[in-house]
């Protein structure tokens, strides 16, 4: 197996392991602002957008570190 793909292989293995670690986040942070009784979709929309914005920060450097097609900076 050539390094490119084996380099995509632990990538993927990578995001599932901070997906799983954001799901436990996400749902420690759902009980804590249940049992505080505080906004918890207000709490929640902003935790999934900061977790979208990291994500596709991420994937867009991935992308550039794998292809090389453009910079980072270029987005």
């Amino acid at each position: 197996m050539n390094t490119h793909c084996q380099d995509l292989k632990n990538i993927q293995k990578l995001n599932i392991l901070a997906m799983m670690d954001r799901v436990s986040i996400f749902y420690s942070v759902l009980k804590l602002s249940h049992l505080l009784r505080l906004n918890w979709k207000y709490i929640i929309t902003k935790i999934l957008h900061a977790q979208l914005k990291d994500l596709v920060t991420k994937t867009f450097a991935a992308h550039t570190q794998t292809h090389k097609l453009w910079p980072l900076t270029d987005i």
